[in-house]
This record gives C-alpha cells, structure tokens and sequence, in this order.
C-alpha cells in the first residue's frame, strides 16, 4: 500500500459523528475519470521532477522540517450506494516533517480523537506516484494515481493534493477518488511548534 493513501484513510479507524463539514457530491466522478473514461485506468508514466522542482522541493523541505501540531477535518461517505451520506470527523495532531528518499518529504503523526490515539506516516511529492506537478508562489498541486491491492484485486487511487506552506503556517488538502469515484477529503491545518 502507498503510504501517501495511509494520511487519510486513517480517519477511518475512528467512528464518526458529525453530519459533513466539508460540502461533498458522494457520487461524484473524478475530473479525469470524466474526461478520460477508461484511459483513466491506464496509469501511464509518472513525471519526473525537474532540476527545478527538485530544488523547490528542497527548498519545501529545509522550510518546514521538524515539529508541527494543528488539526485535521476527514470526510468521507458512507451507507449503501444509493442512499451515501457524507460524515466528518476533526482530528488533533502532532506531525514530524522528516526527510524521505529522493524529494519525497515524510510526515510522521500521531492523531488524537478523545481519549484514542493512533499514529500514521504518510509520504509526499513521491515520483513513482505523481502524474501532475505545478506551482503557484507557495502552493503546490500534485495528482497522484497508483494500485492499491486489495482482497479481489486491486483499486485505482486517485489523489488531488494541494499544498501550501507560509512561514509557521502550513496547510495540505487532499481530495480522494477510488475508480474514479469520490471516496474521501481531508484538509490538514499545522503551525510550526
């Protein structure tokens, strides 16, 4: 399993009990799946970073490595497939941002729900996974596609990733399609510590 996927597929483990706080379409189709149809499923090749993009993932990394502690809202849906209903949960967190192989940068967590702790380590900017890179002043977008197995095969993960750092601020947005479908949306909110 990509570790990148682990971020926010741990709200999972948690049961939830708010109605939605992030405005979702449970049956909504991912953008590319839309504009794709069954080429979506065709991974292709990843892009590779520019000397440039390599430069400004260093530069992300030197800016926001060591110890941050915010929040993060999990949205996913959930019920049978015609009657899906959106839930929330809001997440404590304590996160090092570390160095990963190559430009990937490895954010290691521990979430807080109540008295319910877990840990997570998730990877970001992987290579192997990203299939679009782009950077406005101090955000950065990536789409991620990779297989995840599962216990009959495999699903296609789809990740729309939206990063921004800004001096002890730091905030990441993830949107999450399997097989072109929605499956989850996590917003991160971090202060440097």
């Amino acid at each position: 399993m990509k570790n990148s996927l682990s971020v926010f597929l741990l709200g999972t483990l948690f049961s939830v009990s708010s109605g939605a706080a992030f405005a979702v379409d449970c049956y909504e189709e991912s953008r590319n799946f839309v504009s794709l149809g069954e080429a979506y499923f065709d991974v292709g090749d990843p892009v590779r970073f520019s000397s440039s993009e390599k430069k400004q993932l260093r530069d992300l990394y030197k800016s926001i490595k060591g110890e941050w502690e915010g929040e993060s809202v999990f949205t996913d849906c959930r019920g049978s497939s015609k009657a899906m209903k959106a839930y929330s949960k809001t997440y404590e967190m304590e996160t090092e941002v570390e160095k990963g192989r190559e430009e990937t940068i490895r954010f290691q967590t521990d979430k807080r729900d109540g008295n319910k702790t877990a840990m997570d380590v998730a990877y970001y900017f992987d290579d192997e996974t990203i299939f679009h890179y782009q950077r406005s002043g101090s955000t950065i977008t990536v789409e991620e596609k990779y297989y995840q197995p599962n216990g009959s095969g495999a699903h296609l993960v789809e990740n729309l990733i939206s990063f921004d750092a800004r001096g002890k601020k730091m905030s990441i947005d993830i949107t999450s399609y399997l097989n072109g479908h929605f499956s989850s949306h996590q917003t991160i909110s971090l202060i440097k510590k």
